[in-house]
């Protein structure tokens, strides 16, 4: 019975050694979960920016486009008179 005793008690250690493996398993898991969504969140606003400075781009190209316009037909008139 002390055999018996004793496979008792190493079944059970084992059983808390996979409990205790089980709740790191879950944590890691949690950080993990944090650390993606951060990533998520940190390129979301990356993306934002980016955006934002494509749009200013697209703004003073547009205005560049209209001052050249306006130097060539300024140009244009100089050469008719």
């Amino acid at each position: 019975s002390d055999e018996h005793a004793e496979h008792d008690e190493r079944e059970h250690h084992s059983d808390e050694h996979a409990e205790h493996d089980e709740r790191e398993h879950h944590s890691d898991e949690h950080a993990e979960r944090r650390e993606l969504e951060r990533s998520k969140l940190e390129l979301i606003e990356r993306a934002e920016m980016l955006n934002e400075q494509r749009r200013q781009l697209e703004k003073a190209r547009r205005e560049f486009e209209k001052e050249r316009e306006n130097w060539a037909k300024r140009r244009e008139s100089e050469k008719g008179n």
